[in-house]
């Protein structure tokens, strides 16, 4: 049996198929307990076995939100807003940062603003690969980030990219006109845009350019976005799933009843009725999209899982992973609405103009990023500073 220590939300490819979570050998005569036992699941492995430094970490309220966001890229991922991007997506960013990483001239300096765990400079090195040159790379987060935990070492060398932790793109620490470009992939429009723009403007070279991608209002990440955020309170508010799970715990504690197989002593309790009910409303709710945000399918099967096997644990170890999965569904809430509410609007794109325009620079372009299919996933933003 899957123990409840190795239970972590994590993303994978989405697929639906139904079957019975219980793995024991009751098996329910009551219609409400059998319909939230046959639930949507993946019929990938349901729980990945990670260790703790693996996982997507375990932030907590008190959590900062660099914290938070160190515990986010201590996971195995390179991009936070492409894990569960189609093909054409990943084709679309890939292919512009190839072509604009070729055109450099080599020994160029790059700077990264909010690199994540790099995914930028994973382009630029295989730009650079692909034409023989040498690239001077360098990637700074707010985040206490560790890209060389998670890339690959042996393509990593060749160009020996730097990456710098704890590093406020609103207040870089590099002399004026340092770089010859600054680059940054849904990262720069999160900081305050003013700030962040003139210090970007002020370690670049004379001859430099900016070229940054970014969330934008009309995309579909964008309204993908916003649903999740609805998604997510109703899960954590309405239909209060966790709370609910922790309720029927704590009632089986005060009550003695945290034995094996208590499921029968349980059934026709207020607190259980009222799970049962919270969980069949998020399986519901999910299963009206083709693609619902993968954490939150995992975070609801991972809680039917743990409502199922609650007795085979202790109830402090049951309740402290609910919670777990609670705060991580907060921080995802958290991160969705960061990006709505750094998304770049008309109102931020005149912004953007005229402190281009304010810092002399030049051949300033903002265009639509599009899928094959014509729908758009975000704002391509560049301005050259000319030679003197």
């Amino acid at each position: 049996m899957q123990v409840l220590s190795d239970l972590h939300l994590y993303p994978r490819k989405h697929r639906w198929t139904t079957l019975w979570l219980r793995t024991d050998n009751y098996q329910s005569t009551n219609k409400a307990e059998q319909t939230l036992y046959r639930c949507s699941v993946n019929s990938y492995p349901r729980f990945n076995r990670m260790s703790p430094n693996q996982a997507i970490g375990n932030p907590t309220k008190q959590d900062s939100s660099e914290d938070k966001w160190s515990s986010y890229w201590s996971g195995n991922r390179i991009a936070a807003c492409m894990e569960a991007a189609d093909g054409n997506y990943n084709r679309v960013i890939s292919q512009h940062w190839l072509a604009f990483f070729s055109s450099l001239p080599t020994n160029s300096r790059i700077l990264d603003l909010a690199t994540g765990n790099g995914a930028v400079l994973h382009f630029a090195i295989d730009a650079a690969r692909i034409q023989h040159k040498h690239l001077q790379l360098l990637g700074v987060d707010l985040a206490e980030i560790d890209p060389w935990s998670h890339l690959d070492r042996n393509q990593l060398k060749q160009l020996a990219p730097n990456f710098l932790p704890r590093i406020n793109i609103e207040s870089l620490p590099f002399a004026n006109a340092m770089f010859d470009c600054v680059v940054s992939q849904f990262g720069a429009e999160y900081a305050d845009l003013e700030t962040m723009t003139n210090e970007a403007m002020r370690v670049l070279k004379p001859g430099g350019k900016l070229n940054w991608i970014c969330h934008c209002d009309n995309s579909v990440v964008y309204a993908n976005t916003v649903r999740e955020i609805s998604d997510t309170h109703y899960m954590l508010e309405q239909a209060a799933v966790t709370d609910h799970l922790q309720n029927i715990i704590k009632r089986q504690v005060k009550n003695g009843q945290f034995i094996p197989d208590s499921h029968r002593q349980t059934l026709h309790t207020p607190e259980r009725k009222a799970m049962v009910q919270s969980l069949q409303g998020c399986f519901t709710r999910l299963r009206k999209y083709d693609k619902p945000a993968e954490i939150l399918d995992v975070a609801i099967q991972n809680l039917a899982y743990i409502y199922q096997h609650r007795e085979a644990h202790t109830p402090a170890l049951v309740l402290e992973k609910i919670q777990q999965i609670h705060d991580e569904l907060v921080f995802f809430a958290e991160r969705l609405q960061a990006l709505v509410n750094s998304a770049i609007t008309t109102e931020r794109q005149q912004q953007l103009d005229q402190l281009f325009l304010a810092g002399n620079m030049q051949d300033i372009q903002h265009q639509p990023v599009r899928k094959p299919d014509g729908s758009i996933v975000g704002t391509y933003i560049s301005a050259n500073r000319p030679l003197p």
